[in-house]
């Protein structure tokens, strides 16, 4: 058997192969990277969202109270097509500071920066302010035995 012989034999069969061979290939890359580019959507569109609140993301159980200035950040994203049926209100998009177990002490406030979440697909053009200052002002009291601390929302 030459190697003609052998390229050229069952050429039905290897080509129906290597289609799909390419058709999993490119199931499992989007998979992975999420959406299709783009320029396969249509043009991009921009949005800016004013006055979007930030929020602190802490630990379970966690009951310090947290002062944040400023208060509300403008972000403005940009997606992909102009489908209307994926309209985008502020509540859509998640801006949050990420405190976890950082120790602050009471009093005195530290910078930290703005993390934002947003739907698939969207990107973030820009965040102002991208940091913030986070000060601890509180410590609420421990529940009583048998209850629990649930969320909590103290405005000043």
């Amino acid at each position: 058997m030459g190697l003609p012989n052998f390229i050229l034999s069952n050429l039905r069969w290897k080509l129906v192969a290597l289609c799909l061979a390419v058709a999993v290939w490119f199931t499992v890359r989007f998979s992975l990277v999420g959406d299709i580019r783009p320029q396969f959507l249509g043009p991009a569109t921009e949005s800016t969202f004013n006055a979007i609140p930030v929020q602190t993301l802490t630990m379970p159980g966690d009951q310090r109270v947290f002062q944040i200035s400023p208060r509300e950040v403008e972000v403005k994203i940009r997606r992909p097509g102009t489908r209307t049926d994926q309209v985008l209100s502020s509540s859509d998009i998640n801006v949050f500071v990420n405190i976890g177990e950082t120790t602050l002490v009471s009093g005195l406030s530290r910078v930290m920066a703005v993390q934002v979440h947003t739907p698939k697909g969207v990107e973030i053009v820009s965040l102002n302010p991208a940091s913030v200052a986070v000060e601890q002002i509180a410590t609420l009291p421990d529940p009583p035995p048998g209850q629990s601390l649930t969320n909590s929302l103290i405005k000043p």
